[in-house]
């Protein structure tokens, strides 16, 4: 037989040290939603603001791997692009 009295499970914890907080504000909007708005924002106004051109660690990267021979690789495309193998 299920028990319909149990209370639900309680919110999943951040990891210690982490902080980190999908609340919502009155107006429906979350914090995640803010932290959105901003960056578009930010970025709309100065798209290059990161720059341009690969950065080192990138151009460091696509020399190790032309180094082993590497053809096949597996980017999960996070940020602006300039970065992109």
């Amino acid at each position: 037989m299920h028990n319909t009295s149990a209370s639900p499970p309680a919110p999943p914890q951040a990891p210690a040290g982490v902080a980190f907080s999908v609340m919502s504000a009155p107006d429906g909007h979350t914090r995640l939603d803010a932290q959105q708005e901003h960056w578009q924002r930010i970025l709309a106004s100065s798209p290059d603001r990161f720059g341009t051109d690969a950065s080192a660690p990138a151009r460091a990267a696509a020399q190790a791997f032309r180094e082993i021979g590497a053809m096949r690789l597996l980017e999960l495309g996070a940020g602006q692009g300039r970065d992109t193998l």
